[in-house]
């Protein structure tokens, strides 16, 4: 059987992969140094789905970790920078299954188009919570932390913390700020 390393687009050195619960896309994926993804991860990368086409990218840094029993879903666009930490249970998606529309909401689930409204970016060091859900598009400043539970779908600036849901803002750690 093939590596998972192998399968990959670009693999850097000193990675671990625990056992994937699923790993779809090995081939769009990209990733630097000193990666650790841990067990029952669910990573699919779709160029396909649905008869419809993608080009998905996924770009990983270097000194990244994703825990146990995150889910990443990928039709278009997924880069998370050097020493970012993501935690367990974790749910990122730049897709959805169609519009939230009357018209969308009248088809079976299965049935709506893939529909993906951006990329998501994830800076260098951000802290990404337990059980947080992200969706596109977003941005992810560098420094960020995201607080446990919180479900990003809006831009977060760096150096700050955020929580709830929807995620906002609950603290500046910018030396310049006023909290």
């Amino acid at each position: 059987m093939k590596s998972v390393a192998s399968k990959l687009k670009k693999c850097g050195k000193n990675y671990y992969f625990g056992r994937f619960h699923r790993l779809k896309g090995a081939e769009f994926i990209s990733m630097g140094d000193n990666v650790v993804f841990d067990d029952s991860v669910v990573l699919t990368v779709w160029e396909h789905l649905n008869n419809r086409h993608f080009s998905p990218s996924v770009v990983i840094g270097n000194n990244v970790s994703i825990s146990d029993f995150c889910h990443i879903s990928i039709v278009n666009a997924l880069h998370i920078d050097s020493g970012t930490a993501i935690g367990k249970w974790v749910t990122i998606s730049d897709n959805s299954h169609g519009n939230v529309s009357y018209d969308d909401m009248q088809l079976g689930v299965f049935e709506r188009e893939i529909v993906s409204r951006g990329s998501i970016n994830i800076g260098r060091n951000v802290w990404v919570g337990d059980k947080v859900t992200i969706l596109a598009p977003v941005s992810i400043g560098d420094g960020a932390i995201i607080a446990a539970n919180a479900v990003v779908t809006k831009d977060v600036p760096p150096y700050c913390v955020v929580a709830g849901a929807p995620a906002r803002v609950i603290k500046d750690l910018r030396p310049d700020s006023q909290n």
